[in-house]
């Protein structure tokens, strides 16, 4: 068996000064990480204890401040924190002092602390210090730094996640990178969210009538309130990968922090801001110019979604766009001057599409259509009925009756015409076909002199 440990004293481990970085050399930075290095060896191979007091000034000097120094600008880049050595040795001291000496809950305690620590002290005040589009920027900075920070504290503390069976409390307690989440969304999300999802909402706004906007600093932010919501309750996350991957699950956007703090707010502004603008475009353009504007709305938008937001987000929003641009005005719509009379008059087959098209996005929106079209058949057919019947009663009506070659030709063009309207702009939809042959049959079982009138429409066709 392995001697007794010897006592360790705080004196015997290598001090080191993140303040003093910047004026060492490269070669003097890495002198005392060897130092640091043959310290740690040299306590295993001697096996000397390792108290937690220890652990932690070592952990806190060697380990966190370089952590903070370079996410606050200290190194340029961020994915070379530490080297290698310096970090194995942090790794392997902290893990025999929970291990040996169980100072789990000890070290747990103090992981949490420093991570709160550091978001009180320095990411708040730099959030409290921006406004506007500058908040929006510091909020993504400070999140995709939080990531890096929560990964390299899950790093630096693995132990804690590798033998949390061991730890006191193992049932319920979180990982390392569950718990940096949870305090970044009690510290800095919880109190900034109602500034930050103003500021989105100003932005989008600025994307909706064209001006330039950063649509990766939205979809960043908006990654937050995703996140946020899952922290709340998963406590098992692994590493920044799991982290960034439940940002991008479609089922996160089902989250209660995401719905109520980002996606009902936004949704309602966007309604208020469509009303308007729907209103302006109804007043100032014909139905067809404004179905365009419409149709083009939804794509934009649906474009913005895919950009920025979670895609469980489009079809609660296209419902509300759909309500406040087409449901609400809907007659007025369909029966404008410039409406679907004059679009059929016209045989303007685009904008009948269209129509349709809009009209089916919600339920029961295209019945009316096809009761439109259906009238508009009936209507024409009597107009052609009318004409047949003043010729009947002309001097050469008997002649006429026997041989009404013009009679049936526009009755059959006027059903291959709509047959094809339905084909083409309706996607043959079978309630449209309905409607537009019932109007039909009416036209078709009509005489145009009445029950004594020898050729009745059907028996000519």
């Amino acid at each position: 068996p392995p001697p007794p440990p010897v006592a360790m004293a705080a004196g015997d481990v290598p001090t080191f000064a993140v303040s003093d970085i910047e004026s060492l050399t490269p070669e003097e930075r890495d002198a005392k990480v060897d130092e640091l290095v043959s310290f740690v060896r040299h306590a295993a191979a001697n096996h000397l204890d390792t108290p937690v007091d220890v652990t932690i000034r070592m952990t806190d000097e060697w380990g966190i401040s370089l952590l903070n120094h370079a996410l606050e600008g200290g190194f340029s880049s961020k994915t070379s924190i530490m080297p290698r050595p310096l970090f194995s040795a942090l790794y392997t001291f902290g893990h025999r002092c929970s291990r040996e000496d169980d100072y789990c809950d000890e070290l747990a305690q103090h992981h949490q602390d420093k991570i709160q620590e550091y978001l009180r002290t320095t990411v708040v005040p730099a959030l409290d210090a921006k406004h506007g589009d500058g908040l929006l920027e510091e909020f993504r900075r400070r999140w995709e730094d939080h990531k890096i920070y929560s990964e390299w504290m899950r790093k630096l503390f693995l132990y804690l996640d590798k033998h949390a069976d061991d730890c006191s409390g193992a049932e319920s307690r979180e990982t390392t990178t569950s718990v940096a989440l949870r305090y970044f969304k009690e510290t800095v999300f919880d109190v900034k969210k109602g500034d930050i999802v103003s500021t989105i909402q100003e932005f989008v706004n600025k994307d909706r009538v064209g001006e330039a906007v950063d649509r990766s600093l939205l979809k960043s932010v908006v990654e937050l309130f995703l996140v946020m919501g899952v922290a709340a309750t998963k406590v098992d996350f692994k590493n920044k990968l799991d982290v960034e991957a439940a940002a991008r699950d479609r089922t996160t956007g089902t989250n209660e922090t995401y719905i109520n703090d980002f996606e009902t707010p936004f949704i309602s502004n966007s309604q208020a801001i469509y009303r308007t603008m729907s209103t302006d475009w109804l007043s100032a353009d014909s139905i067809p110019a404004y179905l365009v504007k419409v149709e083009d709305t939804l794509t934009r938008e649906k474009a913005r979604v895919d950009a920025y937001l979670n895609p469980s987000t489009w079809t609660k929003l296209r419902a509300a766009l759909v309500e406040v641009m087409l449901r609400d005005r809907a007659v007025a719509i369909r029966e404008a001057p410039t409406g679907l009379a004059d679009m059929l008059e016209s045989d303007r087959r685009e904008d009948i599409g269209r129509m349709y098209r809009l009209f089916s996005l919600w339920e029961g929106g295209s019945a009316p259509v096809a009761a439109g079209i259906a009238r508009f058949v009936r209507t024409a057919g009597e107009a052609i009925v009318r004409k047949r019947a003043t010729k009947l009663g002309a001097p050469d009506g008997k002649q006429y009756a026997a041989e009404d070659h013009e009679f049936v030709e526009e009755i059959i063009a006027l059903q291959t015409r709509f047959d094809t309207i339905i084909a083409e702009c309706c996607e043959s939809d079978p309630i449209f076909r309905k409607e537009v042959q019932g109007a039909l049959n009416v036209i078709i079982n009509t005489n145009a002199r009445g029950e004594s009138d020898a050729h009745p429409t059907g028996e000519l066709i």
